[in-house]
């Protein structure tokens, strides 16, 4: 039963939509120019991970907490409200890692910073970090539900419904090589 109440209780915090809420505000909450109010979303989705994660440990220990990981990645993803409120689920998936394995976050982190320096394209940074925190996690993690659970989150992340594959592939919004700009 509490691995129950830990999994609908991470996909009901999942399901809270961020970047609608605290996103758009002009005169309310945060009051900062673009690139920090980008950032203070950034932080409360991972913090939405990490709260789901440590809920899930101290509810019903690491198996809750990898439970609770899939489920708030998959609550951003497939929310309960509208459609159009869905997240991209990398900074909840960062923060419900943060967790589990700290070591691969970093790694991830390091993949994802290197590759949008070199790149300046989010979607390929994530993909690179996504596949990085895959294979290292299939060489670092001692426990099998560890590298299960990444399993999971990768693919949700990059197979989820409507994130724009076909914008990039149709020719509407093609890739350019920009490295260092």
């Amino acid at each position: 039963m509490t691995y129950l109440f830990a999994v609908v209780a991470a996909y009901l915090l999942g399901s809270i939509p961020v970047r609608p809420w605290f996103g758009k505000v002009r005169k309310g909450l945060i009051r900062t120019p673009v690139a920090e109010k980008e950032l203070w979303i950034l932080a409360l989705e991972m913090a939405k991970g990490i709260l789901a994660a440590s809920a899930g440990f101290l509810l019903a220990g690491w198996t809750g907490a990898s439970l609770a990981a899939v489920a708030v990645v998959f609550g951003e993803i497939v929310p309960l409200g509208s459609a159009r409120r869905r997240g991209n689920g990398a900074a909840t998936a960062a923060g419900a890692l943060f967790v589990l394995s700290p070591l691969l976050i970093f790694i991830g982190a390091l993949i994802y910073f290197l590759s949008l320096l070199i790149t300046r394209y989010p979607p390929f940074s994530i993909l690179c970090a996504a596949i990085g925190v895959l294979l290292f996690g299939l060489i670092l993690s001692v426990h099998l539900y560890v590298w299960l659970v990444i399993l999971c989150l990768v693919g949700l992340i990059l197979l989820r419904p409507g994130n724009g594959r076909n914008r990039y592939f149709s020719g509407r919004n093609p890739f350019r090589w920009r490295p260092f700009r």
